[in-house]
């Protein structure tokens, strides 16, 4: 039995002649259902959906596809997976450009709403696989087998985090860290319209965040630093510190309406530099190579579905 290949098909919907109300209008998307898989029931090829194809002699019917939006509205990245049920045939070029093109039919398996955040976003792929171009390319463009595989891999581990239920990891005061926050997050989470979370790392929150062994900070780096820094040790940008390993979720209370999202990812980056003052109530110094820095955690949440 041949291996299906697998074709990315790039989708800007400023130029496409498919725009972005009409994909909305193809896929029954709902207020707290931003996500069908081949657990929801759903028609998987509204309007026997077709996308012009590049390498269409390479390509045949049962070969996969991977949906990437494009562009400058975002989120940008891949928007679905499913597999081609015809063979490449000849239309008429939807640019109207009068070029030779040719289609092939879509059956979806599973597909985000675009407008969400739960688009496996660009930044991430490109950080998983950069050898492939994610901002831009010709559509129906074959992939190599084993770069088809890491993109599978990383799709479905994305598709699971999203849909994995909470109680597989239990909900603890051990395991969970809670913070206030305006209603508007909390109906953002709700609607999928919103999946991470930042905080700033302060004196207030590093010992809840950080290990730390009767509120010293523990290090990660390979030399100890001269001078006390606090939980603002730039370390060169690499991120000095151990984030709890039993912390697992994040509570959001907006004036009692709570939600609690699972800890599926997370993004550290280092904020502007600065330097402590020459003595203890000095103010601090911004300074572009200061030691110093304020931390910022960025985690990605999975809501009880």
């Amino acid at each position: 039995m041949r291996t299906p290949n697998t074709f990315l098909l790039y989708w800007n919907p400023y130029f496409s002649s498919y725009k972005l109300e009409r994909f909305l209008n193809d896929f029954p998307f709902t207020d707290g259902k931003d996500v069908l898989t081949d657990a929801d029931d759903w028609d998987r090829s509204p309007d026997m959906f077709n996308w012009s194809i590049a390498e269409y002699d390479k390509a045949h019917a049962g070969d996969r596809f991977v949906f990437i939006k494009v562009g400058y509205d975002r989120p940008t990245g891949i928007v679905g997976v499913g597999q081609f049920t015809s063979e490449p045939y000849g239309g008429e070029d939807w640019s109207g450009q009068g070029r030779k093109i040719y289609y092939m039919d879509m059956d979806w398996e599973a597909v985000v709403n675009p407008t969400s955040d739960f688009v496996l976003k660009t930044h991430e792929l490109i950080k998983a696989i950069p050898e492939v171009m994610w901002s831009k390319g010709r559509a129906g463009v074959m992939v190599a087998p084993e770069i088809a595989e890491k993109i599978d891999a990383l799709w479905k581990r994305h598709i699971e985090n999203i849909n994995k239920p909470l109680e597989h990891t239990p909900v603890t005061p051990e395991s969970t860290l809670g913070f206030a926050v305006d209603a508007e997050i909390v109906q953002e989470f709700l609607h999928g319209k919103r999946s991470t979370y930042s905080i700033s790392i302060d004196e207030d929150c590093c010992n809840l965040l950080l290990e730390n062994v009767d509120g010293n900070l523990l290090l990660n780096t390979d030399e100890l630093p001269n001078e006390y820094h606090g939980c603002y040790f730039y370390n060169n940008g690499n991120f000095p510190y151990l984030i709890k390993s039993s912390l697992k979720h994040i509570l959001l209370d907006a004036n009692g309406k709570r939600i609690v999202g699972r800890i599926v990812g997370k993004e550290i980056t280092a904020g502007k530099r600065f330097r402590f003052g020459k003595n203890q109530y000095d103010a601090s110094v911004e300074d572009p190579n200061g030691d110093n820095c304020e931390w910022t955690i960025t985690f990605k949440l999975a809501l009880a579905r």
